[in-house]
């Protein structure tokens, strides 16, 4: 991502999305290390999630 450019940005332009909050418990090394990861490819890890489930939603549904 270059400086100016915002991941989110079809999601900014469109107000109409509305979203819904999760809480997922992990154990604390393994949140460490998600967040490690995430940082390191620049993504958030609300994106990775977000992600993770429209693909199991499309194999599972």
């Amino acid at each position: 991502m270059k400086f100016g450019e915002n991941r989110d940005l079809d999601k900014i332009l469109d107000k109409s999305t509305k979203t819904k909050r999760i809480n997922v418990d992990l154990d604390e090394d393994t949140q460490i290390r998600f967040k490690a990861a995430c940082v390191k490819r620049n993504t958030t890890m609300k994106d990775v999630i977000s992600d993770y489930v429209h693909q199991w939603l499309k194999e599972n549904e």
